[in-house]
């Protein structure tokens, strides 16, 4: 019967196998994620999510690279974000004809089980009608030709939120993505993976692929 020999990472008999160790632990091992996740979620609440926004990213050497992240944005926080403050007329549009609504990043699910980030205005409630009438300088008799010209400016100025919003988090994508590599390089060099091996006692074959008990 042969004997299986298992090795440390410090016991490898070659630099090669010591190497392919190395590749194996960063590859398999998802060091840094974390960081990583802990560093988009905080970056995004920042950006004006709540606490509660989900994030998705795969960023490793060994797998397809995305970013997206879903969840409701806090409308007070982004009052205050200068990079949508061309939006900020528009939302006190919505603020002043008091209506219900918030801000979404919706997860939308295409072809072939594939998502995209979609920015949604939800309106819970039909505007106030007096309200309507003083923020647009309209007739304040109630008509259908009078509502179906509020519906259409309210709809223009929600089209004007989501296409800043679509801007808005493809921005965020690309900065998140970019520290999240940034991230990951450090938290992937070699003395790291080196350590994090010896951490959870791994052992190789001799080779240095990764010994599955």
């Amino acid at each position: 019967m042969k004997t299986l020999t298992i090795y440390t990472i410090d016991e490898l008999p070659s630099v090669k196998a010591q190497e392919k160790a190395i590749d194996e632990v960063r590859c398999n091992m998802s060091l840094g994620g974390p960081a990583v996740l802990g560093y988009m979620k905080d970056r995004l609440i920042d950006a004006g999510f709540d606490g509660e926004v989900n994030v998705e990213f795969s960023l490793a050497h060994c797998q397809s690279d995305f970013v997206q992240f879903f969840g409701t944005l806090d409308l007070e926080a982004i009052l205050r974000t200068e990079d949508l403050k061309r939006i900020h007329p528009e939302l006190h549009y919505l603020q002043n004809l008091d209506m219900d609504f918030n801000l979404e990043i919706r997860k939308t699910r295409l072809e072939h089980d594939t998502y995209i980030m979609q920015p949604v205005v939800n309106c819970f409630t039909e505007p106030d009608c007096p309200e309507y009438t003083k923020i647009f300088d309209l007739p304040i008799q109630k008509t259908e030709a009078l509502e179906s010209k509020v519906q259409d400016l309210i709809a223009n100025r929600i089209e004007t939120i989501e296409v800043a919003l679509v801007i808005y988090i493809e921005n965020l994508r690309i900065e998140l993505e970019t520290n999240g590599y940034e991230i990951l390089a450090d938290q992937s060099r070699d003395e790291v993976c080196v350590a994090y091996a010896r951490s959870k006692n791994l052992h190789f074959f001799e080779d240095g692929t990764i010994y599955q008990e």
